[in-house]
């Protein structure tokens, strides 16, 4: 969970436009002091049925996520992208895998 800290505060730094982004990179460092690993984290969550929480911690990780994909889009490649392209990026944000997805891609649910 280091890398989690060092990677949120790196991602910090470039996205610091959003006020409640910085506040979901803080609350991710500060779990990351506590917890092992990501899936530590998730399975925290799930344990005590807070995973779709506001400010549960797998809350935050899932919109950093989201945040920091959209915000590193939107700085490096929409300028150069049309309308449709995106258009059709901003909704396929949506589309971002769920948990479970996420674990089972990442080889993280055994």
């Amino acid at each position: 969970m280091r890398v989690l800290s060092f990677l949120c505060s790196f991602v910090s730094v470039l996205f610091i436009q959003n006020p409640l982004f910085g506040f979901q990179v803080r609350d991710l460092e500060e779990a990351s002091e506590h917890y092992v690993s990501l899936s530590s984290v998730v399975d925290y969550d799930v344990k005590w049925k807070s995973v779709k929480s506001h400010g549960s911690h797998t809350h935050n990780l899932r919109r950093v996520r989201q945040d920091a994909t959209s915000s590193a889009y939107q700085q490096v490649c929409a300028p150069y992208h049309s309308w449709a392209i995106r258009t059709a990026f901003s909704a396929g944000i949506c589309a971002l895998p769920s948990r479970e997805q996420l674990l089972l891609n990442l080889n993280e649910t055994g």
